[in-house]
């Protein structure tokens, strides 16, 4: 049993699509797993730091 990929892919008019399709999704595979093994978390996920109260608010006292 093969893989289920269209042969058409493999041919020379879609090989300057499909080389670098391969090293982008190289390259986000390998930064998903470094962020699996380090337990990166996002702690941003709206745009807004989760400590964005906190900070300022110390900003602003010091300033002050």
């Amino acid at each position: 049993m093969g893989l289920a990929i269209p042969l058409w892919l493999f041919e020379d008019e879609w090989r300057p699509y499909l080389i670098p399709g391969v090293m982008i999704f190289v390259m986000a595979l390998g930064l998903y797993l470094h962020m699996l093994k380090n337990n990166i978390m996002y702690n941003c996920a709206n745009g807004i730091s989760i400590d964005s109260k906190a900070e300022m608010h110390n900003m602003i006292v010091c300033i002050l």
